[in-house]
């Protein structure tokens, strides 16, 4: 697309960007995620700190956005719960210290989840209460929440993926703390994904493939360190065995740099339905649509 100087320029002569730079109207004629935001440089919820974090926006519509604090402190206990649970059962059931249970891809992602939820139940309760202008309630919380919840989704999304497709093998029982440690996360990220007023940007794609490089680093270091699991191997999953680190570079590459990227795709589409369904709602103004003509912000 065309640079914003060059942008900015032709405003300037009073010309309408689209016709000048070949296109109709880059609002009817430009790509559907250009409209949602996807290439704007500004950084900060154009609908205003305190609103983008205190109100819900998406499936959330103006009759519930009073109580949407209490529902992100409920999403927060809910899943504390989920997670302290899946410690419990993983010391006491198999025995093994609690240190373990956090060199899992599956835990790490719990505990990240987690950490999102807290951080945007108190986001919620200090935009609600807060008072001050926009610029007084900006801080290094409100955009650590926003990072984290962009990258809930695909992250949940592929957790589960991976877990049916490689680690759960054919036969085995389902038992119930399965799913409520592989697919209740991303039932959790997606309802936060339908009811939250933070833009959903492609520009942030970066952030679900840097967890997943992060773990892939994890567990290299942690294999070169003679790290072991509760059963006392060295490979944490069949698939990242870096005895053969060819074949887990490649299968991590795949992952990464191509069925992430897809996903978080297919979750921006999923972002831009629920900001219709908003305006059909009443609520013109949505995330996406204020980010557009904002530029004021820190890059997240």
């Amino acid at each position: 697309p065309p640079s914003r100087s060059a942008m900015a320029a032709v405003r300037d002569l009073g010309m309408d960007p689209g016709a000048a730079f070949g296109v109709a109207s880059l609002r009817t004629c430009g790509v559907r995620l250009v409209q949602a935001g996807a290439f704007s440089s500004g950084s900060a919820p154009a609908s205003g700190w305190k609103r983008a974090f205190s109100e819900g926006g998406g499936l959330c519509t103006t009759h519930c956005t009073t109580a949407y604090p209490f529902f992100r402190v409920l999403l927060f206990l809910v899943w504390s719960a989920c997670v302290f649970n899946s410690m419990r059962e993983h010391v006491e059931r198999r025995g093994a210290r609690l240190c373990y249970w956090f060199i899992w891809m599956t835990h790490m992602s719990a505990a990240t989840l987690l950490a999102q939820l807290g951080l945007a139940a108190y986001t919620a309760c200090k935009a609600r209460v807060g008072k001050g202008s926009d610029e007084d309630l900006r801080s290094w919380d409100m955009t650590v929440t926003w990072a984290l919840s962009t990258m809930a989704p695909t992250m949940t999304f592929m957790v589960a993926c991976l877990y049916w497709m490689f680690v759960h093998g054919p036969g085995e029982p389902v038992s119930l703390q399965s799913l409520s440690v592989h697919d209740f996360p991303f039932a959790i990220a997606v309802l936060d994904l339908v009811t939250r007023r933070q833009p959903y940007l492609l520009r942030h794609v970066y952030l679900p493939m840097l967890h997943g490089t992060g773990y892939v680093v994890f567990s290299f270091v942690y294999y070169v360190a003679g790290g072991q699991t509760e059963s006392g191997s060295r490979v944490m999953y069949s698939n990242l065995d870096w005895s053969k680190p060819a074949e887990v570079v490649r299968r991590a590459a795949l992952v990464i740099l191509v069925a992430t990227p897809a996903v978080y795709t297919f979750f921006l589409g999923v972002a831009i339905l629920c900001e219709r369904c908003a305006q059909l709602h009443g609520d013109r103004e949505t995330a996406s649509d204020k980010h557009r003509n904002s530029n004021a912000g820190p890059e997240v």
